[in-house]
């Protein structure tokens, strides 16, 4: 962006993005067929290794949406735009807090119930980071650097 390259950083961004899907769907794959193998790197008591199988089979799929998000926010912060991305993450943990408390304490679901949320809340941050992305608002700051002798100084114009 520095280097009003705005269609160049867009390409890095869903190149980024790309990739995060394929490894993230090869791991998640791992997650869903052999999670066992996983949880028995760090305890093999049977109670462990049952919840953490269920674990990694229902959070596998929320870990895609938060790598991507991780991305799509890292955008925004290169723009030198926190304040959205942090109001989106903010609403991402009301949305776990509610979901949390129908889905694991007034199901039978329990931490499962927990767990999906996380998932589930991961995929509400996801989208709206995604749309708010999808907006391009990121690509129209303009970003400028003044050197004042060994100080460094940034000014971000809001007006466009």
């Amino acid at each position: 962006l520095g280097a009003r390259r705005q269609d160049e950083a867009g390409h890095y961004v869903h190149t980024a993005l790309k990739i995060n899907l394929f490894l993230n769907a090869f791991i998640c794959g791992l997650f869903l067929v052999i999670p066992g193998l996983f949880i028995a790197v760090f305890s093999r008591d049977p109670e462990v290794l049952a919840a953490g199988k269920v674990y990694l089979r229902i959070f596998g799929l929320g870990f895609m949406f938060i790598t991507s998000t991780i991305i799509l926010t890292r955008v925004f912060q290169g723009a030198g735009d926190t304040l959205w991305p942090t109001i989106i993450a903010a609403v991402r943990f009301g949305f776990f807090v509610v979901a949390s408390l129908l889905l694991g304490w007034h199901t039978k679901l329990g931490a499962a119930g927990v767990w999906a949320s996380m998932a589930l809340s991961s995929a509400v941050q996801l989208g709206l980071i995604g749309w708010l992305y999808s907006l391009g608002t990121w690509k129209r700051k303009h970003l400028a650097s003044v050197d004042a002798g060994n100080n460094m100084e940034l000014e971000v114009d809001w007006s466009e």
